[in-house]
């Protein structure tokens, strides 16, 4: 059985409105090399949200208030 990885979305414009169409997924279909860069795009993403989660824990879980006492 074929496996599929949807690479993003594309969307038409209405000839007469110029408005955006509703957005249709692209799909791309899965080899070991384009699972390897999912599994890879994930860990980035999952990493910088990891670190911007300690710094905000680290900081006491505030906001910092410029120009504010």
């Amino acid at each position: 059985m074929q496996k599929f990885i949807q690479i993003g979305t594309t969307a038409a414009r209405d000839p007469k409105t110029g408005e955006f169409l509703k957005a249709v997924p692209i799909y791309k279909e899965a080899t070991q090399d384009l699972t390897q860069a999912e599994t890879a795009a994930f860990e980035d993403v999952g990493r910088l949200f990891a670190g911007k989660m300690k710094q905000y824990i680290e900081g006491g879980g505030l906001v910092e208030r410029r120009g504010k006492v």
